[in-house]
């Protein structure tokens, strides 16, 4: 039974280069040879603000750098809840200040947060009075894009399918979290009611109803009797006829 060999490449392990930090202590594990803690002097602290920190090293880079800053001084920015600071690795002093932003639907209780004492004011974005998701109007649509949220005063304009009529508002408007009555759209029809001595082509009863666009063409019952006014009349989009209703008179 022949053997075959097959060629393994093996890449060594990427080293990450030795560290130090100014102003603070380094400790390595040996089980944790990818992972080094350190703290700083009296007077120091890390850049996240804890007391003490970790880098680790992944495919020959730390994770960051070890940094020591000032107590006086902040560094990380902190956690928002439903918002978010640019990170960076710039170092504020005290009384400093930053902005930072909320996520939509969310307002900042202030704008900047302040360096205070070395620690960072708690940055805080409370929910917006806004409106979900504008009613739904069978039979119509929105002209505007679908959005998560609908601030407070923003508002929607609704139309209405081809033949058919809005009632009420083509504009609403999102107020205290709440949108305002939705208008409906609702099927134009003409209407024509007949007399007991008229009748219509095709439409047989005393009362037609047809769409826009559809024509009927009326007719009086008895010799004696003349259609004053035109016999055909059309439906228009509106729901009216194109022309005065006809009658049927001796």
């Amino acid at each position: 039974m022949e053997r075959t060999w097959r060629q393994f490449r093996f890449f060594p392990k990427q080293k990450c280069p030795d560290l130090s930090v100014e102003n603070g202590l380094i400790h390595t594990l040996s089980s944790k040879e990818e992972e080094i803690f350190y703290t700083c002097d009296t007077g120091y602290k890390p850049f996240s603000g804890n007391w003490w920190d970790s880098v680790t090293c992944s495919k020959g880079s730390w994770s960051e750098e070890p940094q020591c800053i000032r107590e006086e001084e902040c560094g990380a920015f902190p956690s928002v809840h439903h918002g978010k600071l640019k990170k960076t690795k710039q170092i504020f002093h005290d009384g400093e200040t930053t902005a930072f932003e909320c996520d939509p639907g969310f307002i900042p209780t202030k704008r900047f947060i302040k360096c205070v004492s070395g620690t960072w004011e708690t940055p805080v974005c409370e929910a917006h009075m806004h409106c979900g998701v504008p009613p739904k109007v069978e039979n119509a649509l929105i002209t505007s894009k679908p959005e998560e949220f609908y601030g407070d005063g923003s508002s929607v304009t609704y139309v209405c399918r081809s033949s058919f009529l809005m009632n009420g508002k083509r504009t609403v408007f999102c107020h205290s979290g709440t949108w305002e009555q939705a208008p409906t759209c609702k099927e134009v029809m003409c209407v024509a009611k007949l007399t007991v001595n008229m009748r219509s082509d095709r439409y047989p009863g005393p009362e037609v109803s047809v769409r826009p666009g559809h024509t009927i063409t009326l007719s009086c019952v008895g010799k004696e009797l003349k259609l004053q006014g035109h016999s055909k009349i059309t439906c228009l989009s509106n729901g009216e006829w194109n022309v005065p209703f006809p009658k049927c008179e001796g």
